[in-house]
């Protein structure tokens, strides 16, 4: 690559990031993300946006609610962003806000067993940002090991990361070492695999224009 479409990746990259942050998904955990690709959750052309989601997404994100705390969490943001935009809440929504300020709605215990950092959302970004240089691209994800230690490649998808992460909103920054130690967990790859799908179909919704409130 020449440094001008290096240039251009790395400003692509730190576009991603950006965005993410805006949305505050590097803070959030897989059920939460999960749950907004598989309701089709969006935000409104307004200034300022709030959550807008299908009719037929609001009784099962209350519902699920009730059983997860991270979409519990969720339900949560979308009602408080809908609040300060003053939009109108949908009857079901507007119950379980209610419910939870008069003490009548708890959230949902934790799951059990030892509780997972709360880098999920930071390290899940990465592996996207990564993942989409990986892809778009045809860039490697990291340098091969050599015990000369020459560059087996001129830039590899974690350096852009790397360089993007620097002038992103994204805190604390990464060095290229943890960024390929997240590139290289096992289990966030099949989470990521899992969310891409239910995103894949967030963009037909998108393509299809469909109505949401």
């Amino acid at each position: 690559m020449t440094p001008p479409e290096i240039e251009i990746a790395c400003c692509s990259a730190v576009r991603s990031i950006n965005d993410f942050v805006d949305n505050d998904f590097h803070v959030r955990g897989p059920d939460w993300v999960r749950a907004w690709y598989e309701m089709s959750l969006s935000w409104s052309n307004t200034i300022p946006a709030y959550v807008v989601l299908p009719e037929g997404a609001v009784s099962r994100l209350v519902k699920t609610a009730e059983q997860s705390i991270e979409v519990f969490s969720l339900a949560s943001f979308v009602v408080g962003t809908r609040v300060d935009c003053g939009a109108p809440l949908p009857a079901l929504l507007r119950e379980f806000a209610s419910g939870y300020l008069k003490g009548t709605v708890q959230p949902p215990p934790g799951k059990p067993g030892r509780p997972r950092k709360n880098t999920w959302g930071r390290d899940w970004l990465v592996f996207d940002v990564v993942y989409d240089l990986v892809r778009s691209l045809d860039l490697p994800a990291t340098q091969n090991a050599e015990r000369s230690g020459k560059r087996a490649y001129e830039v590899t998808s974690s350096e852009i990361v790397e360089a993007a992460v620097i002038r992103s909103k994204l805190q604390p920054k990464l060095t290229r070492p943890q960024i390929e130690k997240i590139w290289h967990k096992p289990r966030l790859r099949e989470e990521h695999h899992e969310q891409a799908m239910l995103y894949g179909l967030w963009r037909m919704d998108e393509a299809n224009g469909i109505e949401r409130s």
